[in-house]
């Protein structure tokens, strides 16, 4: 907001084209009850002097419910229904007698009060409003009255409740698919998945709370200041001229908050969607636990780089993909990917470790006979050598962060699908390659 203020003494003080008496009195106002955000003001007894059509409806309802009454008058007015047949209206009583005790507190203190009001309609759905109250200030800084400004954040509230709702059914169906790594993996590629989520809704609130919506404190009291004769004070005075230009620029300004409120939860709407394709993918495994079915080899691959994306675009680690030689096998594929998605995310902690700005992770499937050979190839930290015999071993780890589970978990599900699972490297610093082979059909199988 603060590089907004050597605008508003420019406005001030340069000299636009004059325009007609009758444009300079009807502009100011029409900006202002258009303005996509929801604007009201109060004088000094807490009286509604202005709503504008933004304000009606976020509240649904109209500009005669409201001005020149208090909000303790409205509420009032609302007590005198039926409130057994409209319950929600309590809820509306109780916000607005909040309003009226915010008010006082703004006139005694001059503070900026940032609340969530929550609304629930006739037709029972819930709307979340985010109010931003403040000092009205005359032309010699003294509060003459309150305004604020109303903000919807339905939207966000409710896919925030998704978010939360979509996390605690990914943590139960890991629990009950007993895939550690699987889940382990699902849960961090959602865990970035919410921060970008927390970024957004930060971001809206970081807007909502540097609104340039503050800066019409002193523009409306210029007009109160005048409003005797306000189409002279518009047309005359060099002051005045200038308002419409500083009342459009608010406008423009507050369009802008206002796409920017979109973008976000459109960024919102796609990282939700994300979530559930990553849900719905590990229940898909989990539901198959066990059951040995025909697969290619390359969409088992594809799933676990899937689950993997998000950190992977994240740390920037470049990918490539070499599938000259893709069967079909018959296998647990929950099993396989389990040490598929553990392998590429050891992988790419092995870029990470490595400090070296061009990440690389390569993905080779070939078919050996009656064999099928997976490697996972990256140009990280490598594997010293001393440390070769002993990484698929139980506990161990060279990560401050690592439980020694992965390889040897993955170690073991190779050895019950009939395959093996091996490391090389040519030292620290070189990289290294993990290879999971598996037979083309499961051991023991009499089809």
């Amino acid at each position: 907001m603060k590089d907004l203020e050597p605008n508003w003494s420019a406005l001030l003080e340069s000299d636009p084209s004059e325009p007609s008496p009758q444009e300079s009195q009807a502009l100011p106002c029409l900006l202002l009850d258009q303005l996509p955000i929801g604007v009201f003001h109060k004088d000094k007894e807490g009286r509604y002097i202005f709503v504008n059509s933004w304000f009606c409806r976020l509240r649904k309802t109209t500009p005669d419910e409201f001005v020149g009454k208090t909000a303790s008058e409205i509420a009032a007015d609302k007590r005198t229904i039926k409130v057994a047949e409209h319950p929600e209206q309590l809820g509306e009583i109780k916000l607005l007698k909040e309003g009226a005790n915010h008010h006082k507190l703004i006139m005694e203190t001059g503070r900026v009060i940032e609340t969530e009001e929550r609304y629930v309609g006739a037709d029972g759905q819930e709307q979340y409003l985010h109010a931003t109250k403040g000092p009205l200030l005359g032309p010699d800084g003294t509060i003459i009255g309150s305004q604020g400004i109303l903000l919807d954040i339905t939207e966000r509230k409710r896919a925030e409740a998704q978010v939360e709702a979509l996390h605690k059914q990914l943590l139960q169906t890991s629990r009950q698919a007993g895939m550690a790594e699987v889940a382990t993996s699902v849960l961090h590629n959602v865990g970035n998945v919410l921060n970008s989520v927390n970024v957004s809704a930060t971001l809206l609130l970081d807007n909502a709370k540097a609104s340039h919506v503050t800066y019409l404190g002193k523009a409306i009291a210029l007009l109160n200041e005048h409003a005797a004769d306000l189409g002279a004070y518009l047309a005359n005075d060099p002051k005045g001229r200038h308002l419409p230009g500083f009342l459009s620029q608010i406008s423009e300004e507050l369009t802008q908050e206002r796409q920017c409120i979109i973008t976000e939860l459109e960024s919102l709407r796609e990282n939700i969607e994300h979530i559930k394709e990553i849900v719905a993918m590990q229940q898909n495994y989990a539901n198959v636990s066990g059951v040995v079915e025909t697969v290619k080899v390359a969409d088992l691959v594809e799933d676990a780089l899937r689950m993997n994306a998000g950190v992977l675009a994240r740390h920037d680690v470049a990918l490539t993909r070499d599938y000259a030689g893709a069967p079909a096998i018959r296998v647990e594929k929950h099993k396989v990917l389990q040490v598929l998605v553990n392998l590429i995310r050891n992988a790419r902690h092995a870029c990470d470790e490595s400090g070296r700005k061009d990440k690389q992770i390569t993905i080779k499937i070939r078919q050996r006979d009656q064999w099928v050979c997976v490697a996972v190839i990256d140009n990280g930290v490598g594997i010293p050598p001393e440390n070769r015999t002993r990484i698929f071993n139980h506990g161990f780890t060279t990560r401050k962060d690592g439980h020694g589970f992965g390889l040897h978990s993955g170690a073991l599900a190779a050895t019950e699908l009939g395959g093996t699972l091996t490391a090389l490297s040519d030292g620290i610093g070189k990289g290294a390659t993990f290879t999971l082979e598996l037979p083309l059909q499961p051991p023991n199988n009499d089809s």
